[in-house]
């Protein structure tokens, strides 16, 4: 049976059904669904990780960069399985891009008027993904900015300004939301830049961390935001009526 979402048992739920919501709720469905949602979303990467750790045949690192990097110092170039749990990454990033930008254009033939904060919503959010997606497809912080004379600093500071507004803006969406997917994404995500920043080592171990997280914050990110974009597609669609219905019934 479906509950509405932030209506859970905790102290943080509650505070976020009495102070981000006032108002309309959006319904998630229940336990059992959020149970599968997480164990669908995490398992697979967990076991991936696992299997690229233990696995005896391909160096980790050959697994874990990016392709064109592995192929610029392998010995051996080149083989199909080089990078290909960064291409995973990059995938997933495409993929929550395409939602987002989707859900904002359903959204806006719903009712682009009455709805454009939802639109605006979907926007920031896949205009954000879409730059991730580029910056990892393109190593723009590791490769591009470098040579161009600029710090991976700057790229870092830009996409955590542009995650803030994000935040910030769709902050009452984000709480009604399954906030904890959230949360799990944007920490394991924080996590991966800060091993990339400050630690300096060289190792599988590190490499298997920093890269893993950024994995798991990526296939978070794209959980949260279509199971979200999907709630508020059906609510909108239970709550008002399409610019077409409307015209009919004039």
């Amino acid at each position: 049976m479906a509950t509405p979402l932030a209506a859970g048992q905790g102290r943080f739920e509650e505070l976020a059904h009495r102070f981000g919501l006032p108002g309309e709720r959006t319904l998630l469905p229940g336990p059992i669904w959020a149970a599968a949602i997480y164990a669908v979303t995490l398992v697979p990467v967990l076991v991936l990780l696992t299997a690229a750790w233990f696995q005896p045949f391909v160096p980790l690192g050959e697994l874990m960069r990016d392709s064109l990097l592995v192929a610029e110092v392998s010995q051996d170039c080149c083989h199909i399985y080089y990078g290909a749990i960064s291409n995973v990454g990059v995938l997933l990033w495409a993929s929550a891009a395409a939602v987002l930008i989707f859900s904002a254009l359903v959204v806006a033939l719903i009712g682009g008027q009455e709805n454009r904060h939802h639109i605006i919503q979907f926007f920031l959010a896949g205009g954000l993904t879409m730059l991730l997606c580029i910056d990892d497809f393109f190593l723009v912080h590791d490769i591009v900015l470098p040579k161009l004379g600029f710090s991976e600093t700057l790229a870092y500071a830009v996409y955590a300004t542009i995650a803030a507004i994000y935040v910030w803006y769709a902050r009452r969406e984000i709480l009604a939301a399954r906030w904890l997917m959230f949360l799990i994404s944007v920490a394991c995500l924080a996590l991966s830049v800060k091993i990339d920043v400050f630690l300096n080592l060289d190792n599988d171990f590190r490499l298997l961390i920093e890269d893993g997280a950024k994995l798991m914050g990526i296939a978070a990110w794209l959980s949260f935001h279509a199971e979200a974009a999907a709630c508020t597609i059906q609510r909108l669609c239970e709550t008002g009526s399409t610019p077409a219905q409307q015209a009919g019934t004039r």
